[in-house]
Parts: C-alpha cells; sequence; structure tokens
C-alpha cells in the first residue's frame, strides 16, 4: 500500500531539473527505479517549464496505494504515514495536513492522472538523479522521508504537571492494590439476596452444552467443560429476585466465598463473572471478574447506579475449570454508607499484574517507536561549526495526542478548564457537531465553535470533528435525535432523492464551516450496530465511499476516521467493514476505537487488547485512535490499573496516534464516575497513573549535551516540540522546534 508515493516523488524531482519547453511527452527519457528501468504507458510531459508524470505508473513501482474518485476528480497517494492529496485542474494540494501550492496543476492526459514530479519528489524524499548524457532519470528508494523539520503548529506551553511520587524510569510504575476498603455494620442495611434464595430455585443456561451447575450441600457446583466464547451462554441464574425495591441512589455490598477445584488458569485461578442487572435494559450494578484459587476465598463486590437491579447470575464459563460458591449474601444500605469506603476483592485481573509479560513487551516497544535521536549543529554566523557548545533540549509538547470530549459546561468551570489545559493537547466535539442538532439548533451552532476556540485558547491544538453520519433510527438512549426526523420519514418512504439531498447539504455546511482548522473528522459512526439509514433500503453499504469522497473534497486538509464501538464486541462485524472499506477503495485515514470499558465484562485483557491492534494493523495499515475512553467503575484501584495499562497498550502500538478520554472528572459527563479526577477535582488512581506517564516517564525534561568536534550535539528524547537553548562562546541563543517521527530532526543554530 506504501510504494507508490515515493516513486511518484522521485520522478518529479528528477523532471523538474531539466530545461524541457515542449509540450508534448517526450519518449526519450528512461526511468529507473531502485536499478531497474519503468515501463510507462503515458511518458512525462512538459508543461509550462515544469514535468508531468503519470502517478499510478510510479505508485506501482514503489508498492504505494493510489485512490483516484472520479466524482470528485481526487487523488490520495499514501505511503507509510505520509499522504500526498490532490485535485485535478487544482493548483492547491496537501502533503498531510501541510497545505501546497503548485506551479502547474495536475491533469488527466490519455486517462492517466499527470502530476508535477517536484511536487511528489519534494513530498516523499527520494533520491533523484538526471543523467543528460544517457537522458535517464534515476530514482533511489530509500524510503519515506517526510523532510528534515516537522512544523512547528504552535508555540503554547501549557502548565503541565511536574510532581510525581515515581522516576522516570519507563519501568518504575504506578500499581495499585485491590481495593480493602471497609465492611460496614450488617444493621445498617438489609439483607436483601442470600445464598437459601439462590439454592432455592436456579436455572442454568448453556447446560449440558458448555458443562454442568448444581446444588451440592448449600453449595453451587460448576463445571465448564467447553468454553462458549461468549461467556454469557453459560450462566446460573436465581429465579428468585432480590427482594424489596432497588434504587440508583442504593449502596449495595455483594458478599460470597469461593475457591476453584480443578482446571482454571495456568496459576490454578478459576474465574466466575458475577452480576446483578435489571432485567429490562441489562443494565447491570455489580459485574465483576472475580479470580480464585483452591483454597475458600471471601469476595466483597460494592454495586450502585442502576434502579430495579434485582437480577442474579454467575457466568461461569469463562475457562475450563469446577469453581464453588457458598455463602452469598447482599445487603442494601441504602444512603447510609459511601461506596467508595466498601471492600472489593474483584479487581484481581492478571494481566494487571506488576512484570505482566505483554506490558514488559510494551515498555520496550515504545522506547522503539516514540523516541528518536535529535541533532542539533551549532554554527558561527561565517558558516564554521563551534565545538563544545552547550545544547539544552525541554520538551514542551507531546507529538501523541492526549486529550479529552469536549462540552460547553467544561468552560463554565474554571478549575475544569486549569485541568484541561494542565493535562491535554487534543479535544474532540462531544455533542454539537452532529447533523441533526447542529442543523437546527442555533446556539449549538455556536456553541461548536466556541467550544474550539475556548479549547484551543486552554493550548489544545488538535481538535477533532465528531460526528458526520451517525445512522442512529429515532433517538439515542439519552433521547437525542441524531438524524433529522424529516430524514428518518423520507428514508422509511424511500425517498432516496432527498435523504441524498439532504446529506449533502449537511456535509458541505459543517464542512466548509470547519474547513482546515480541524485534525480529523469522524466521518461515520457506529457503523456495526446503527444502520437506521441503511435498514430503509434508501442506500447501502456504497454510502461509505461517497461520504468520504465527499468529506475529502470539501476538507483536504483533516484525517478522515471510521469510528467505531464494536471493535471488540463484535470483532468479525467490524472487520468486515475494514475489508469493504479497503476492496472498495474508500478514501480514508483512520479508525477510532470508542473503548468504553465500563464494567469488568468490557475491560478485556490486555494481551486481547494489543493483539486487535496489530491485527487491524495488517489489514489495513491506517492511524489508529482511541477516541473515546471511559472507565466508570467503582473500585478505584482498578480503574487505576486498567486505564494505566489501556494507555501504555495505545502509546506501544506503532499506529496508534492519540488517546482521548469520554470525560475525565466524576459528573462531567454521560456516566457519574470517570477516571481522572473525583468531583473536587481530586486525582484519582487513574489520574495519578495518566500524569506519571505522559508527563513523567514518556517526557523529556532538561537534557543537555555538548557538541563533538562538528558541532553537532545528539540528544535522544520521545517526540515533541522542544526548547532549545545554546551557550557558545558567552552567548545564548533560544529558540522552539518540531522534533517528530519521520523527520530527519537536524537543527542547525547560529550563534553569532
Amino acid at each position: 500500500m506504501k510504494k507508490y508515493v515515493s516513486l511518484i516523488l522521485c520522478i518529479c524531482m528528477i523532471l523538474s531539473s531539466f530545461c524541457m519547453i515542449n509540450a508534448s511527452a517526450d519518449e526519450s527519457i528512461k526511468i529507473t527505479v531502485n536499478g531497474k528501468e519503468l515501463t510507462l504507458d503515458q511518458m512525462p510531459v512538459i508543461k509550462e517549464g515544469r514535468t508531468l508524470i503519470p502517478l499510478r505508473g510510479i505508485s506501482e513501482a514503489l508498492g504505494a496505494e493510489v485512490i483516484y474518485t472520479d466524482s470528485t476528480k481526487r487523488v490520495t497517494a499514501t505511503r507509510d504515514d505520509v499522504v500526498v492529496k490532490l485535485k485535478i485542474g487544482s493548483n492547491e494540494a496537501y502533503v498531510d495536513e501541510h497545505k501546497k501550492t503548485l506551479d502547474v496543476p495536475a491533469e488527466i492526459i490519455n486517462s492517466r492522472t499527470m502530476v508535477p514530479v517536484r511536487f511528489v519528489s519534494e513530498a516523499f524524499g527520494s533520491d533523484v538523479k538526471w543523467d543528460d548524457a544517457t537522458r535517464t532519470v534515476t530514482i533511489t528508494d530509500n524510503g519515506t522521508k517526510k523532510g528534515n523539520l516537522a512544523p512547528l503548529i504552535s508555540e503554547f506551553h501549557r502548565p503541565v504537571p511536574t510532581k510525581f511520587e515515581k522516576s522516570n524510569r519507563i519501568d518504575d510504575t504506578l500499581y495499585f492494590d485491590a481495593s480493602k476498603g471497609g465492611i460496614p455494620d450488617e444493621s445498617l442495611g438489609e439483607v436483601v439476596f442470600d445464598q437459601a434464595m439462590f439454592n432455592e430455585n436456579i436455572e442454568v443456561l448453556g447446560e449440558g452444552e458448555y458443562g454442568t451447575a448444581e446444588i451440592k450441600d448449600g453449595v453451587l457446583v460448576a463445571t465448564t467443560t467447553t468454553l462458549p466464547g461468549v461467556s454469557s451462554k453459560f450462566i446460573v441464574k436465581a429465579k428468585n429476585q432480590v427482594k424489596g425495591d432497588i434504587k440508583a441512589e442504593d449502596v449495595l455490598l455483594l458478599s460470597f466465598d469461593m475457591r476453584c477445584t480443578s482446571g482454571g488458569d495456568e496459576n490454578d485461578l478459576g474465574c466466575a463473572i458475577v452480576q446483578l442487572e435489571e432485567p429490562k435494559t441489562y443494565s447491570k450494578s455489580i459485574f465483576s471478574e472475580v479470580y480464585t484459587g483452591r483454597e475458600w476465598e471471601t469476595v466483597y463486590l460494592p454495586g450502585t447506579g442502576v434502579a430495579g437491579a434485582v437480577n442474579f447470575g454467575i457466568r461461569v464459563g469463562k475457562m475450563l475449570q469446577t469453581i464453588e460458591i457458598k455463602n452469598i449474601k447482599l445487603v442494601n444500605y441504602g444512603n447510609k454508607v459511601d461506596i467508595d469506603s466498601l471492600s472489593n476483592d474483584g479487581s484481581s485481573l492478571p494481566y494487571l499484574e506488576k512484570g505482566a509479560q505483554w506490558r514488559e513487551d510494551a515498555f520496550k516497544r515504545i522506547e522503539e517507536i516514540r523516541k528518536g535521536d535529535f541533532t542539533v549543529v551549532v554554527k558561527d554566523k561565517d558558516g564554521n561549526v563551534i565545538p563544545d557548545a552547550k545544547v539544552e533540549l525541554d520538551m514542551f509538547e507531546h507529538e501523541f495526542q492526549f486529550g479529552t470530549s469536549i462540552r460547553n459546561t467544561y468552560f463554565k468551570n474554571e478549575t475544569a478548564k486549569s485541568k484541561i489545559s494542565e493535562n491535554f493537547n487534543a479535544g474532540v466535539s462531544e455533542g454539537c457537531m452532529k447533523w441533526a442538532p447542529y442543523m437546527e439548533n442555533e446556539n449549538l451552532r455556536i456553541q461548536a465553535r466556541t467550544d474550539m476556540e475556548e479549547s484551543q485558547a486552554l493550548g489544545i491544538k488538535y481538535y477533532r470533528g465528531h460526528t458526520i453520519l451517525w445512522e442512529v433510527d429515532g433517538k439515542t438512549s439519552a433521547g437525542n435525535v441524531m438524524v433529522p426526523m424529516a430524514v428518518q420519514e423520507a428514508a422509511k418512504k424511500g425517498d432516496k432523492e432527498f435523504v441524498m439531498s439532504e446529506l449533502d447539504k449537511w456535509t458541505e455546511t459543517i464542512l466548509k464551516e470547519f474547513n482546515g482548522e480541524l485534525c480529523d473528522w469522524d466521518v461515520v459512526n457506529e457503523i456495526v450496530e446503527q444502520t437506521g439509514l441503511r435498514d430503509t433500503g434508501v442506500y447501502g453499504n456504497e454510502i461509505y465511499p461517497y461520504i468520504f469522497a465527499k468529506a475529502r473534497d470539501l476538507d483536504p486538509s483533516c484525517d478522515l476516521y471510521y469510528n467505531s464501538n464494536r471493535v471488540f464486541k463484535g470483532t468479525d462485524r467490524f472487520m468486515k467493514y475494514l475489508e469493504y472499506f479497503e476492496s472498495n477503495n474508500v478514501d480514508y485515514d483512520g479508525i477510532g476505537m470508542q473503548t468504553h470499558r465500563n464494567s469488568i465484562g468490557d475491560m478485556f485483557p490486555m494481551e486481547q487488547v494489543v493483539e486487535l491492534y496489530a491485527k487491524i494493523r495488517e489489514i489495513c495499515d491506517k492511524k489508529l485512535k482511541v477516541t473515546e475512553f471511559s472507565n466508570a467503575i467503582t473500585d478505584l484501584n482498578l480503574q487505576g490499573g486498567y486505564t494505566r495499562d489501556s494507555i501504555i497498550a495505545a502509546f506501544a502500538e506503532p499506529n496508534m496516534e492519540g488517546f482521548i478520554y469520554w470525560g475525565f472528572w466524576d459528573g462531567s459527563n454521560f456516566d457519574a464516575r470517570s477516571p481522572m479526577y473525583d468531583t473536587e477535582f481530586n486525582l484519582k488512581p487513574a489520574g495519578l497513573a495518566f500524569q506519571d506517564l505522559v508527563y513523567n516517564k514518556w517526557w523529556t525534561r532538561d537534557a543537555v549535551a555538548n557538541t563533538d568536534k562538528d558541532g553537532k550535539a545528539v540528544i535522544n528524547g520521545y517526540y515533541g516540540d522542544y526548547d532549545v537553548e545554546v551557550t557558545a562562546n558567552g552567548k545564548t541563543v533560544k529558540t522552539m522546534v518540531a522534533f517528530h517521527k519521520g523527520y530527519g530532526n537536524v537543527l542547525e543554530i547560529v550563534v553569532e
């Protein structure tokens, strides 16, 4: 997929170096790529002193990917992480997000897309030479190069954290023990469910197919003989419901004894997933994965937040095993105790433990892919190198995007504003850039821009648009309309002309309004499960090549993302869409993974997370982002450990470019619990882990080196934006520079 771009650039360089004046094809010119002569079905052409070459022929020789969209006359050429975008007949082009002006536009000649060689060569960095004697263009492909230094797009210095509990050694990481809170006096509450109620009448889903479960001497004995694949297929359910009226604000504490008598994992640990759920919506007050060994252990699990959660069950098919459970008791304390003070023993997950192999491997990858050598060359005004000059580098911003969702209420809270500036360089509009909200509510249109500008004033330099097409049928679970009702009704009537007209009107409105101001757009959202318009038959999957092509045409400055909430729960369906995108030449740049982890059942093992990242990279090799991370579980230490490792896993993935929270303090978003701060903006364990990783472990501070005899000082650091200070001969020069991945990263400084 990545060969073709370099080839184009090579050809461009060499041909543009000739001085030719005719406008006809010159068949006497030979082109070689890495020593092999290239055969083209359309030879180079000279236009206004500039050489045009066939884009596709060169790209195929270099193994890059080219997508041409006839309806918009746009070409997107991709090699590695460089994307070149141009339009037939236009002098405007882009290399990644950076706008360029062509001396002559690309054009179609004999059905071939012809592009200016110099532009392409400068974009991809191949070595090009012209041999006048043999009239041969020699292209040497040394791999994609972005140039020497990345543009510094912002000089803003956020007030990032500087004090930490741990050293900056990458493996000196914060770990959090399972919560060991108190066990309140039972008389403060009421026992609303117990072992006797459970034993009286159980139902076993999947019995026989996956194993057996029965009550023996008052003890549940469950044996798994065949893994169900999905834990919900093998559940022991109590037919008796919890007593009384369970309210959302009630604080509950479940306790039981458990052991694994045979089987389990390599450490002889068995596993049960215990749930307390509301029967209509299946919303869960308790949903915890519990591990125990061969001896009896007492487990405590708190729960709250779901009214009517009266159905109790135990999922026993996590592994091949026999487990036993007894002494089940659920106490409802109402509002008499604080849930955060309760014991929670359901937080021992092996992949979160210190020394886990997946994490050790991730640390090694981080050192390899997130750091580079930065060279500073010091000279005097006459161009002479200056040895023994002191060079100091101090990072002031990450290249990687760490961010949060944004809503207008954040800016009404001064503490929230300060915490945004302290922690994040990226943001995403939560709700006001969506179709129906934006087009039908003037206040939200104003808010969309205000939110972006207020965020930028706090130091957020990467801002995402969310989302162009989200095909929600009717309303969301929160009661919000995403697709205008008039469009939904027209779709049900099969009025494709109206639907497409309104979709075009919306797309043109929003993309033109924010043209050139955003780093990304979530062009489509949750297409695995939200199929409202497609279900009507008004259109099918062909809408995806169409909507991405339209977005590319209207705003070629930003990256275009497919954002999904079913990456892990629904992986097969998610992958089928990726395969469709690839086979149908959908012109997109990245994949967003929402990553809501609000119960134990959603907290996938990190080994599985890392494996899936790699699998996506192998299929499509696109940019990746964690776009909506949340973790709303009540156990703060478990929340801290899982958030810590989610960030590590993301940062260690080569194609990952960002990690975005969906709300960062308690009560700031759709769930009452967020990972970073409590309601008073005290850092939680997850917040401490985030700051320790991002601003301590993965941050280059006060790095110093002296220039050698050639006037060079080389410092290895994390990719980002830096303050540079050079002192030589009693004089000091200061500047700012972007040392980013994929660039040469050589800075020359003159000390007069």
